[in-house]
């Protein structure tokens, strides 16, 4: 094959893979959580601004707590297919782990019962500000959890699923003041 210089894809420009166009793409506050999955999940009309991202966020989800000081991580790969002359891409697998800090009796019950486990779940992490956020939407979750001696808990909610990230992993990397 030739060589040639690679076409970006509509709505990437090359000043948007500039080192100082990133971001922190994961805000480490608060993480809440809703059950189910948005159809069709659309930034400009959920969080077109930080006035209607906490009510909007208010309306759909639930306070889970505050991420530990080590919040998680999140990533993607892909496998490889060999043959004698190539390599082809494989299966892309997808993993989220995050941990929360310091929840109560209640709030570890409440994640361990029916309602929450093998249930479909929408998690979003958003800095107290209200001006980033991740959506982590529609994924089956599993919890562990550990404790202290002072007897707090430490929650650590993992999720791992195949295929793209488009409809299940949404950054917001700038929700604007209200005007």
């Amino acid at each position: 094959m030739a060589f040639k210089k690679p076409t970006l894809p509509s709505g990437i420009s090359a000043t948007d893979l500039a080192f100082s166009a990133q971001l922190a793409v994961v805000p480490s506050d608060e993480i809440f959580l809703g059950i189910g999955a948005f159809a069709a999940f659309d930034a400009d009309t959920f969080f077109p601004d930080k006035e209607i991202a906490a009510a909007t966020i208010e309306d759909s989800f639930i306070l889970m707590g505050e991420l530990a000081e080590a919040p998680g991580d999140f990533g993607s790969s892909a496998e490889a297919l060999k043959t004698r002359n190539y390599t082809l891409p494989g299966k892309r697998t997808n993993s989220v782990s995050l941990t929360i800090a310091g929840i109560s009796n209640l709030q570890k019950a409440y994640f361990e019962s029916p309602q929450i486990s093998g249930v479909p779940l929408s998690i979003c992490v958003i800095d107290r500000e209200r001006s980033r956020a991740v959506l982590f939407n529609g994924l089956a979750w599993t919890l562990d959890w550990s404790a202290e001696v002072d007897g707090l808990y430490n929650i650590v909610i993992s999720s791992e699923f195949s295929g793209s990230t488009s409809q299940n992993i949404y950054i917001i990397p700038n929700i604007p003041d209200a005007e």
